[in-house]
């Protein structure tokens, strides 16, 4: 009878061992918000895992320049809209010149050639990052050392293999050259512009609907970024974190059952001990 308590203390040892080792498994889990610790113990998660997050990091590459650009968008609108409304004070100096006195048009013609000359400063010298914004026609893009770059091409996926996986930014000239010289009054007056400062404010709405074009595709594109992200790195915990609610349920049962073997393990003893005294070997 010693013998065979001996040997069922012997399998209780096996179980209490085997439990505190899953006990220890699943403490460390909880502590660490981790299925799993090393490659080994889940090798086939852990490559998983490692591609979602390198698919991650591709597109949190990316994702800068796309938010960037946006930006930049955004400033060559403001300065756009800033020359359109340049213009637009032109024509009214226009408008009112050839009902004006003598006086009210030699006011409306300083003014012209004041607002001429903001005009064409903004065309000019609105630059971000050295590159010319309102008057790509300061950088071409045929020279790729140019310091300013007529075109930004921006990656839209992660290593593209065309073009059409870029969105080559070029949204033309504010006004033109010939336009902005066209507005020089030279031996005209102010109300003769007319024609002069209609063709520029077209430049400028055109210009204001390719900006417009870029900052929507640019949105869109960041917010399929966005979603991707969110979607791999989503993946990527389902593999790699616990289900805190289910570990702590598994950790309870575990609990419960290295209690429960220790508890018969001590009961084993004193039978074998009870036994012993009984035969007066102990």
């Amino acid at each position: 009878m010693v013998s065979s308590i001996n040997i069922f203390l012997s399998g209780l040892s096996d179980i209490y061992h085997q439990n505190s080792l899953n006990l220890a498994q699943t403490l460390t889990k909880l502590a660490s918000g981790k299925n799993f610790q090393t490659p080994s113990d889940d090798l086939a998660g852990y490559f998983r895992s490692e591609t979602l997050q390198q698919q991650y990091d591709k597109y949190e590459r990316i994702r800068p320049d796309m938010q960037e650009w946006k930006g930049v968008m955004e400033i060559a609108a403001i300065a756009g809209r800033e020359v359109y409304n340049q213009l637009d004070r032109l024509q009214e100096l226009s408008d009112l010149y050839d009902n004006a006195d003598a006086s009210a048009q030699a006011a409306y013609t300083a003014e012209y050639n004041q607002i001429l000359t903001d005009l064409d400063e903004t065309v000019n010298n609105t630059y971000f990052s050295g590159i010319s914004l309102l008057n790509q026609s300061n950088a071409p893009s045929s020279d790729p050392d140019d310091p300013l770059p007529r075109i930004k091409a921006i990656d839209l996926v992660p290593e593209p293999g065309s073009d059409s996986q870029r969105m080559l930014i070029a949204p033309g000239e504010a006004v033109t050259g010939d336009h902005i010289d066209d507005l020089d009054l030279g031996a005209n007056n102010v109300g003769d512009m007319g024609a002069a400062i209609t063709a520029a404010m077209t430049d400028v709405q055109t210009f204001l609907g390719n900006i417009s074009a870029y900052s929507t595709g640019l949105q869109s594109h960041l917010n399929i970024t966005d979603s991707i992200m969110q979607n791999t790195q989503s993946a990527k915990s389902s593999i790699t974190d616990i289900d805190q609610a289910q570990e702590m349920i598994t950790y309870t049962q575990q609990d419960i059952l290295a209690q429960a073997s220790m508890a018969i393990i001590a009961q084993a003893n004193m039978s074998q001990r009870s036994i012993l005294y009984l035969y007066g070997m102990k």
